[in-house]
């Protein structure tokens, strides 16, 4: 009844988007991810169970809580025209890859940039929702950054394999993502995160055995490839030579997540840094508590007088 009571929400939220639209072609496609905001929370909830119920070790709680922390940053930073956060945000570096992926993919849609040539894309019968689905930055990128399972259900879903992808797990692979070094003293079972094969499996069945998860991404993908679809049939939102549109927004998605990517890399640390830090702060606290404690006790009188 809930995934039930969003998909129609989402469905009218759509539809008022269709009767005025003014925004840039590449605003519009990352509202398309604004407009599925609950069932990433929800999806999100459900990843989250799954990786707790699955991956007992405490520094890969740890590791992940702070990454949580940095890539909802880089969501919002996307976002934040949306959201009415833009005069909230500082620059940094999340705004400044923002900033220049929107407009990286705005340029892909302008007529007047057609001539730039990019990596030669063979002719291919594929789903063009699916090229304009690659550009939004959403939870997606989370899974690959941890090289997680995304479960995909047999319902017909956006398929990015026709586009531009990387593989390769950054978070859970056993280096430290606290610090910048590859000093195997600091790189130890101890104070790294890594994914062992017979979790990941368990999370996998995890989220298999989530009903509730499954329907939840069908219903999503349905709200963002009817979004998708408002977008693409605006005259300005898709171009004659659909080869070069894909290589130009694959191109432009390639370098967003690199940047990001060292974002997200550079914000865990910096974040841990400031845990340490917080702790320092706490156990002096605590000592210099305890000191006073002791020294304003009351002397108790033993019941001698002095001669």
């Amino acid at each position: 009844m809930e995934v039930q009571v969003l998909f129609q929400a989402a469905a009218l939220i759509i539809l008022v988007l269709n009767v005025k639209v003014s925004d840039a072609c590449a605003e519009q496609l990352q509202r398309c991810a604004i407009i599925t905001e609950e069932y990433e929370r929800l999806i999100q909830e459900s990843k989250r169970s799954a990786f707790q119920n699955c991956f007992t070790k405490q520094i890969c709680s740890y590791e992940l809580s702070l990454f949580e922390n940095c890539f909802e940053r880089s969501i919002r930073a996307v976002r934040a025209s949306f959201n009415r956060e833009i005069q909230q945000m500082r620059s940094d570096n999340f705004v400044d890859s923002a900033d220049r992926y929107l407009s990286a993919l705005e340029n892909c849609f302008d007529i007047t940039q057609e001539s730039i040539q990019f990596p030669d894309f063979k002719p291919t019968l594929i789903d063009e929702d699916a090229i304009y689905a690659r550009t939004i930055y959403s939870v997606e990128f989370a899974d690959y950054l941890w090289g997680l399972p995304q479960l995909v259900p047999t319902y017909p879903f956006l398929e990015n394999s026709a586009t531009l992808e990387k593989s390769g797990r950054v978070f859970g692979n056993g280096i430290n993502s606290f610090i910048d070094s590859v000093d195997l003293k600091l790189n130890n079972v101890n104070d790294s995160c890594l994914l062992e094969e017979n979790e990941i499996q368990c999370y996998r069945r995890h989220l298999s055995n989530n009903r509730f998860y499954q329907e939840l991404l069908i219903d999503r993908d349905r709200v963002i490839r009817s979004c998708i679809r408002s977008v693409r049939l605006q005259t300005q939102c898709h171009s004659t030579d659909a080869s070069r549109l894909r290589a130009c927004l694959c191109s432009a998605r390639e370098e967003f997540e690199n940047r990001i990517q060292a974002s997200i890399l550079q914000c865990v640390r910096q974040s841990h840094t400031n845990h340490l830090y917080r702790e320092r702060q706490q156990a002096q606290r605590q000592w210099y508590e305890q000191q006073n404690e002791h020294f304003n006790k009351p002397i108790l009188s033993t019941g001698k007088k002095d001669h």
